[in-house]
């Protein structure tokens, strides 16, 4: 015990030398998950938690073939973030220097995520899954973004899959995939990193940028759509709805149904592809988004999305997503415009949601 407590209250010691402290807090795997360094404010920040294995009873666990995957993937993005001149202050924070995000399924690590980003202070958070089975391995890719960087963009927060799971030979040979571009992982390794340059742009309320480094993540080669690239779609559509809204281009909320049909083509259940859907209607409802006389309203329109965000409700989606907050909110604005419209109790509806 008299040893314990002096190990103790020698890293205590550690912890108040700045410097000293943040090594010991970033380095040392146990005492990082205990005194995390926050990551800092002002910036976009993206950590990479090491992938835990999932085995053939649901029980998950660190082992090497997760944590040589998640550096692979990590060495990639930090090398997408380095080649480009961005105007983005941002800090990365790679596997090694994260403590994991635990579960034996995709809501546990979902919950995990969420408290790691909340705890590092991580816009976003990239983790995932080695799942097991006979002789080989799935991967599945999977991250996190924060309601803390994406305040005006709350449709995206909340866990995200990055498409339909990759098959992995196990163990692991991180040399065997590296310089093979077109592996399947390596692919999903360049979408990935395309995809978390457009967040950062998106969090900056840059949707152009964020637009094209999403557009180049839906072209990677090796990524078929089969694979479940109805995400980067999903994201695709965001971005064009978020054009519409700030610079009152209605040909932009064109596009942005568009994307959700495809999103929604690959995955009939996607649940946050179907609320894009419901609000870009909403946002072609109103009729020219620069003028926004009430005499261009589309009433069957607003009909068509309040019909979309109530099957919104009956569709399954994650806890974290917060789809139900989503739609009561889209349900109000609607209200809101009928309210104007129409006049009657609207108003008291659009309160009550």
């Amino acid at each position: 015990m008299g040893l314990a407590l002096t190990i103790l209250g020698a890293i205590g010691t550690f912890l108040g030398v700045p410097a000293l402290g943040q090594q010991i807090r970033t380095d040392i795997p146990g005492v990082r998950c205990w005194f995390p360094v926050p990551m800092e404010e002002g910036k976009f920040t993206l950590a990479m938690a090491p992938f835990v294995t999932v085995d053939e009873s649901g029980r998950a666990h660190i082992t090497q073939d997760g944590r040589k995957l998640a550096q692979l993937l990590y060495t990639r993005l930090e090398g997408s973030f380095a080649e480009l001149d961005l105007n983005v202050p941002y800090e990365l924070r790679g596997p090694h220097s994260t403590c994991p995000v635990t579960g034996g399924d995709r809501e546990a690590r979902a919950a995990s995520a969420e408290e790691l980003a909340a705890t590092l202070g991580a816009d976003v958070v990239i983790y995932g899954a080695l799942v097991e089975q006979e002789g080989s391995a799935e991967l599945q890719p999977e991250f996190y973004v924060s309601y803390r960087g994406f305040t005006e963009a709350a449709d995206l927060v909340g866990p995200h899959e990055l498409g339909r799971p990759v098959r992995v030979d196990v163990p692991v040979q991180a040399q065997t995939l590296e310089g093979v571009a077109e592996h399947p992982v390596n692919a999903r390794a360049k979408a990935l990193s395309l995809i978390a340059l457009g967040l950062a742009s998106y969090a900056l309320d840059d949707y152009h940028q964020a637009f094209a480094y999403f557009e180049a993540a839906e072209q990677t080669p090796n990524w078929p759509t089969s694979a479940g690239k109805e995400l980067v779609y999903l994201l695709l559509g965001n971005a064009s709805s978020q054009l519409a809204a700030t610079t009152l281009d209605s040909a932009y909320v064109d596009e942005a149904l568009d994307y959700y049909d495809t999103a929604l083509e690959i995955a009939p259940d996607f649940a946050r592809a179907l609320a894009g859907k419901a609000a870009a209607t909403y946002q072609l409802a109103l009729g020219d988004l620069e003028t926004r006389r009430g005499s261009q309203v589309d009433p069957a329109l607003l009909d068509e999305s309040e019909a979309i965000y109530r099957a919104v409700l009956e569709t399954p989606a994650p806890e974290a997503a917060e789809i139900d907050l989503k739609v009561h909110f889209g349900l109000g604005q609607i209200f809101l415009v009928r309210h104007y419209v129409e006049g009657g109790d609207w108003l008291a509806q659009a309160r009550a949601e």
